[in-house]
């Protein structure tokens, strides 16, 4: 495993638990199509050096097919967190933006080693969300499966739009230069 593939997995395993959620919502208005979406996208990105780009962008127009055939968000939970549960989340949320321009902050001053330049704010912002994630289980003494469903539960809600955008982000920075159609540095 590289450098990095360690960043694509957390990625894809935090979509592959939006498809799990969706896809064990009775409820949910889209449950098969939203399932379809999130798993068809966490593939893609474990999978994105080993497939070929033909296929790779046969898998973008699916999504986008499966985005535009309509998809929704879970309907609004019942059993909202108490205050005290949800002050809890505060100091890691905060947590989040610090850290990550922190790491940025001494990644630029102290490179990685074998990291390219343009990585580093990714592995900023992945080691910054796995401390928040981690010190929010610890501070709501949360089950760390119910932490990943209510991740993939929020995942869920924000929709896909802003998501397609990282895919394409996380799949250029994934997919070697060489195989992306690309002629020198």
């Amino acid at each position: 495993m590289s450098g990095m593939d360690w960043v694509y997995l957390l990625v894809a395993g935090v979509l592959a638990s939006a498809a799990l959620v969706a896809g064990l919502q009775a409820a949910h208005p889209t449950r098969w199509r939203s399932c379809g979406f999130f798993a068809l996208l966490a593939a893609m990105i474990v999978l994105a050096e080993l497939l070929p780009p033909a296929l790779l962008g046969l898998g973008v127009v699916c999504l986008l097919a499966l985005a535009c055939a309509g998809l929704k968000a879970m309907p609004a939970r019942t059993d909202v967190p108490e205050p005290a549960q949800l002050s809890r989340l505060l100091a890691p949320a905060l947590l989040l933006p610090a850290l990550t321009i922190s790491l940025s902050l001494a990644f630029n001053a102290w490179p990685p080693p074998a990291l390219a330049a343009s990585q580093q704010p990714l592995l900023a912002l992945a080691l910054a969300s796995l401390t928040a994630w981690l010190w929010a289980v610890v501070r709501t003494r949360a089950a760390i499966a119910r932490a990943s469903l209510a991740g993939g539960e929020l995942l869920d809600s924000i929709g896909w739009a802003p998501i397609l955008p990282l895919f394409l982000a996380i799949t250029r920075q994934h997919v070697p230069a060489s195989r992306r159609g690309h002629r020198g540095g």
